[in-house]
């Protein structure tokens, strides 16, 4: 039982606060960066025209129009009481609110409230800071402002506590925050992509020139910065996580099979040798094989777990060995590798002398991510600084700290600007899709009609491959040239154990092999298909060629292979792997952005859709996603952008976590669809792949008839002949039966909380008649493994994914009849 009030913290990002009958115990910290000029700042506000809504049976949502705010400081506490209150006299305005006339009609002029109330204000002085509380007709807010003049140093009083209080109906609910204010000379802000492939990270802080600080960001590199926290002092082309020419730092990581005094209860790895995240190459061997599992793609791992259990791990503890997996140990070598990260950067950065540092840690989060995957992370991170701060090295180095979420198509808009690479607009929305290595994600984002730098995100979704299920398709249409050529069965069935059982050294050197044949793809026509077949065919190595490769149980080595294919150019799509691929992410992407395209008020126009990532390197894609999205979508080819430097598909998502003047939502990321039992069309184009199931499923069962209003927090429910959906590429349902009562039900509608999506039954008079959280609806099909495995494994270095496709799918929950009934609706 709670009531949700929306707040925009120092003008840079929202917050849904729960406030609760219960205190929590956990209070949420903000680090404020105190301005350089003698003005004043917002430490917080709240927009009067949306509304606090409640997960009360019996309540009902109020406009923040129709309360009042009263503040309060207590000085022997510290305390700032901000009491809620309703009032019959608050304003109310006509017809559409001034918001939402700001994203609709730029022409229309502003509604006028009536029995405007005057503004009340009240103000406290803590320390060198003046605090002043204003409740206006369209917002409450509390700025801080200088009493004398811009201090030179640290404040002294730089904390307060600003607690909540709301009552009704003859109950308290309230809640608290933490702001912390961070003087320039000790603000800190880190950015981290802990990517799929590799990760990369920037820092922005202040230098001191004279009696003024200006601000820099810089890209930091990674992969050094790990390595002199290590102590290592071999040659960077020594470890195969360098990646020469860039800052990054390759997410290659191992973990040993058997932990010593290891339990479940632990929050990180303890021993530093049973986590290699530094490797030299001249490791990767037998002896690392058999006492390491390499760790699949962190990222995805948080979201799929799951399907990891074939990685066998032992937790030794005296004379008691427990079996564990991947998926028990997921979270401990996260954030043990997090950890080292984010070490190895307070090293590099803070200053000896300097004490009392405030850090606000970013980091990218795809879009497939659901609520609680966000809400792991940030707990990752909070557990790391807590543990640090608590050490001897950094107990008087860290005073605060703050963790914020950004997904990364978000990121990549904002990156876009940030760098000058588009001019932003009102009232137009951008396309923003930025594929990777391991996902692909996407945003739409609408500008207002006034002002260009006020957005919000009409849609946000993604999915688990990109660029790694390319390569894997590259693998896939190499084993075929060799198979199709290969005749003696007992020599393919060695071939095949010689892979599964191959070195790390071999496999990376094949995978380095077919990363650079993506460059030399050729077009699908019999001349080219000749040409590179005599070539491979051709390709010789003592008596050993690729043709004849699988037909002796003596040649048919990973050696052999990794050998012949030094000696080849030119590739071709045996079996149509890499088409159906590329058929596969581009008709993901399109279909998913279709129906919100076709819900934008026609009058506002696409002013860009702008790509990132270096799944894009892979040309094929780019084309064929350009040419789909100007024949299906009829968008403007010149709409269609992309960096100019290839090193910046990477980098401009980070650029974009430091873009200023921007409100993000950082806590909420894949956006629900509505997933209707409506029939669609048949499809009869018959020179497409034919796709899987799962492609289907997403493809052709998500009827959109209208996109969750992130301004509003509100996604109502027209047609309730399902209530199941898609939110981060997963399918969610209401976990409450009684919901599929059509006596009781009588409107629905989906909000966004800390705690995830919820569904409302709202009644005639607009009260909450009950609600019910969101449930996963069903287990990974076979399908889908096929699509996630490639992508949950860094493919240039590991085949592991070759046992996960021959495992069993996980044991499934109890089968959905309804979810069975609701497939059976999709054409053939």
């Amino acid at each position: 039982m709670k009531y949700i009030l929306p707040l925009i913290i120092n003008r840079r990002r929202t917050n849904y606060l729960d406030l609760k009958s219960k205190a929590s115990q956990e209070h949420e910290s903000f680090v404020i960066e105190l301005p350089l000029m003698d003005n004043p700042f917002t430490i917080l506000a709240i927009d009067k025209s949306k509304s606090m809504q409640a997960l009360i049976s019996n309540a009902s949502d109020i406009s923040l129009h129709h309360i009042h705010f009263s503040a309060s400081f207590d000085e022997s506490s510290q305390i700032l009481s901000i009491r809620l209150s309703t009032s019959a006299n608050s304003t109310a305005i006509e017809e559409n609110s001034e918001e939402e006339i700001d994203w609709k009609n730029p022409s229309r002029t502003q509604p006028k409230p009536k029995n405007v109330a005057a503004q009340q204000q009240s103000s406290f002085v803590l320390g060198q800071i003046k605090y002043t509380c204003l409740d206006s007709t369209s917002e409450f807010k509390i700025d801080g402002s200088y009493v004398d003049h811009l201090p030179d140093e640290p404040l002294k009083e730089d904390f307060i506590r600003c607690q909540f209080i709301f009552e009704a109906n003859a109950k308290t609910y309230q809640s608290e925050l933490h702001f912390y204010l961070a003087h320039a000379s000790c603000f800190h802000h880190f950015g981290l992509d802990f990517g799929s492939e590799s990760s990369q990270l920037k820092v922005s802080g202040y230098q001191s020139v004279g009696h003024h600080y200006h601000k820099k960001t810089k890209s930091k590199n990674l992969f050094e910065m790990v390595k002199d926290f290590k102590g290592m002092t071999e040659s960077n082309q020594d470890f195969i996580q360098h990646e020469p020419n860039t800052d990054f730092i390759k997410s290659i990581f191992f973990l040993k099979k058997r932990l010593s005094d290891f339990s479940l209860k632990d929050k990180f790895i303890k021993n530093d040798d049973e986590l290699k995240y530094l490797v030299q190459k001249n490791e990767l061997n037998s002896s690392l094989t058999n006492q390491f599992h390499q760790l699949s793609n962190l990222k995805l791992a948080h979201k799929h777990g799951e399907i990891l259990r074939f990685m066998d791990f032992q937790s030794v503890q005296g004379e008691r060995v427990r079996s564990l997996s991947m998926d028990d140990l997921k979270n401990q070598a996260y954030s043990t590798i997090l950890k080292s990260f984010i070490e190895a950067t307070l090293q590099n950065v803070l200053d000896d002398e300097c004490q009392n540092n405030y850090i606000r840690f970013t980091i990218l989060v795809p879009n497939i991510y659901s609520t609680h995957e966000v809400a792991n992370t940030k707990t990752v991170i909070n557990d790391i600084f807590s543990k640090l701060q608590h050490t001897a090295a950094y107990e008087s180095k860290i005073r605060a700290w703050e963790v914020v979420t950004v997904s990364e198509s978000d990121a990549a808009f904002l990156g876009y600007f940030d760098q000058g690479m588009h001019h932003i607009n009102p009232n137009k929305y951008y396309i923003i899709i930025d594929c990777g290595k391991g996902t692909t994600d996407f945003s739409i984002i609408q500008t207002s009609s006034n002002n260009a730098k006020k957005i919000k995100s009409l849609y946000r979704n993604g999915f688990a491959g990109a660029g790694n299920l390319i390569s894997y398709a590259f693998f896939e249409a190499m084993i075929d040239f060799v198979i199709k050529n290969a005749s003696n069965p007992a020599a393919t069935k060695a071939f095949f154990e010689t892979i599964e059982k191959a070195e790390k050294a071999q496999m990376n050197t094949i995978f380095e092999k077919l990363e650079a044949l993506k460059f030399q793809y050729s077009n699908k026509s019999n001349i080219a298909q000749r040409t590179v077949e005599n070539n491979w065919n051709n390709a010789q190595s003592g008596d050993t060629t690729l043709k004849s490769l699988a037909n002796s149980e003596i040649t048919a080595t990973v050696h052999n292979l990794a050998l012949l294919l030094q000696k080849v150019d030119g590739f071709y799509d045996w079996g149509g792997y890499i088409e159906n691929a590329c058929e596969a992410i581009t008709s993901n992407i399109v279909e998913n952005i279709k129906g919100v395209i076709n819900n934008i008020d026609k009058s506002i126009d696409c002013d860009g859709i702008l790509l990132t990532g270096r799944g894009f390197l892979f040309k094929p894609l780019l084309e064929k996603l350009k040419g789909r999205l100007t024949t299906e979508l009829n968008f403007a080819p010149n709409l269609i952008k992309m960096p100019d430097e290839a090193s910046q598909l990477k980098a401009i998502c980070l650029d974009g976590i430091f873009t200023s003047g921007y409100v993000i939502h950082p806590e909420l990321v894949g956006f629900p669809i509505h997933i209707s039992t409506k029939k669609q069309a048949p499809v009869n184009d018959t020179s497409k792949p034919k796709f899987p199931r799962f492609f289907d499923f997403i493809l052709r069962l998500a009827n959109m008839q209208d996109n969750y209003d992130e301004t509003k927090n509100s996604y109502r429910i027209d047609n309730l002949d399902s209530l199941k959906f898609l939110i981060g590429n997963t399918l969610y349902t209401v976990a409450d039966n009684i919901f599929y009562d059509t006596k009781w039900v009588e409107s629905v509608d989906l909000i966004f909380t800390k705690d995830g999506f919820y569904a409302r039954n709202i009644s005639k008079d607009n009260k909450v008649i009950g609600y019910s959280n969101l449930i996963q609806n069903s287990a990974i099909d076979n399908v889908t493994l096929q699509y996630l495995i490639p992508s949950l494994f860094p493919a240039k270095i590991d085949t592991d994914y070759i046992q996960a496709l021959k495992q069993d799918v996980p044991e499934s929950i109890e089968e959905d009849k309804e979810l069975a009934d609701l497939m059976s609706l999709l054409p053939d």
